[in-house]
């Protein structure tokens, strides 16, 4: 018996300000893994203010207003947190998903559109470089500010990024629609061409001027895994993980577990 993995990348613009239609959404849409960026939430909110019933959330927020990127894991499914850096060119957060012994390294990330686009990929690529090895997938997901419907040096400089990974880009129909523009700035990068079975590009009224990112992968259907352990790699100065609530937390297939640790501790393989 077969199911759908389903994933859900969406620049929300403000969590909290749409935050109880967007969890319909996910709920209703049967939604496995969720990746939102523009989160706008800062380390002094707690999770518990976007807290959806069966899901973990993994935060990496700005220290100030804007910004800001998070993934949301449904019970069940086991994840270990990557890495996480949020800096003036990129904001990244990256998890490895399990299904079926078959390991997922997932990115969720966000450049703001007055950032270097040159630095954001340069950055990009030591993560997706030290990141992906020890994975069976590769996908990275979000707002790039990048609009591949125009030929100009930022796509140019995507396309290179792309094809130095052998990465495919699959949006191609507009993701943010305004009165005077129809852009392609969301973007969807996989590793194999057979991660994903389908996507859709889907309106979530009400929440932001962004159009959600909906894919999926047909798979056999899972049992929850039985309990690993991960720590995240050590990151640069300034980044920031949130595990739920305030510090750091190893997540066990949906009960997360408070540990204390130092953030140079080495995370332990699957």
């Amino acid at each position: 018996m077969s199911r759908r993995l389903k994933f859900m990348s969406f620049n929300v613009r403000s969590i909290q300000s749409g935050f109880l239609t967007l969890k319909e959404y996910v709920v209703d849409c049967a939604v496995d893994v969720l990746g939102l960026s523009e989160t706008w939430l800062t380390p002094d909110i707690d999770s518990s203010s976007v807290f959806i019933n069966d899901f973990n959330v993994v935060r990496a927020d700005r220290n100030s207003r804007g910004g800001g990127v998070a993934f949301y894991v449904r019970n069940g499914i086991a994840f270990k947190i990557l890495h996480s850096n949020i800096t003036a060119v990129l904001e990244e957060l990256w998890i490895s998903v399990k299904v079926n012994q078959r390991k997922y390294c997932l990115a969720i990330v966000y450049r703001p559109p007055s950032a270097n686009v040159l630095d954001c990929f340069h950055q990009l690529t030591e993560s997706l470089t030290n990141l992906s090895l020890d994975n069976d997938y590769a996908i990275v997901m979000g707002d790039f500010n990048i609009n591949v419907l125009v030929n100009d040096g930022r796509s140019e400089m995507l396309n290179c990024f792309l094809e130095s990974f052998d990465l495919s880009q699959l949006v191609k129909e507009p993701t943010r629609i305004t009165s005077n523009s129809q852009t392609a700035i969301d973007l969807l990068m996989v590793s194999s061409a057979d991660i994903i079975s389908g996507y859709e590009v889907v309106d979530v009224d009400g929440i932001s001027d962004h159009l959600a990112l909906i894919f999926y992968k047909y798979t056999a259907a899972w049992k929850q895994e039985p309990e690993f352990k991960g720590w995240p790699r050590s990151s640069k100065k300034g980044s920031n993980y949130e595990f739920c609530k305030a510090c750091n937390k190893d997540f066990i297939c949906g009960k997360s577990k408070i540990q204390k640790h130092s953030s140079g501790k080495q995370h332990s393989n699957w």
